[in-house]
């Protein structure tokens, strides 16, 4: 099974370590499940360290000890092409999906 990891999903797991999320994150570290995600979410939560209390360097290697397959950033192109069909600020979610 293949699940696309967002920004709130990958915080909620890094804040609450036994948490729902961080319990997904502990079946894709161990392949139970695929997580993926792109660069484009990683940035975002990048965007909230103060919230985290994680310093980017930290946050960084949880998100590869977790074994994410991370794809590029989702260009401006890709997003138009789903122009209309999700709100625009969403629209990088279901493009990384």
């Amino acid at each position: 099974m293949t699940v696309f990891f967002d920004a709130s999903v990958i915080i909620a797991a890094i804040l609450s370590p036994t948490g729902g999320s961080a319990k997904l994150l502990h079946l894709a570290k161990h392949k139970v499940i695929v997580a993926i995600t792109s660069q484009t979410v990683i940035d975002e939560v990048l965007d909230h360290t103060e919230k985290i209390q994680k310093a980017p360097k930290e946050i960084s290697w949880y998100i590869k000890d977790a074994g994410l397959l991370v794809r590029e950033r989702i260009t401006q192109e890709e997003i138009e092409k789903v122009s209309g069909i999700i709100d625009a600020t969403d629209a990088h979610l279901l493009v990384g999906a």
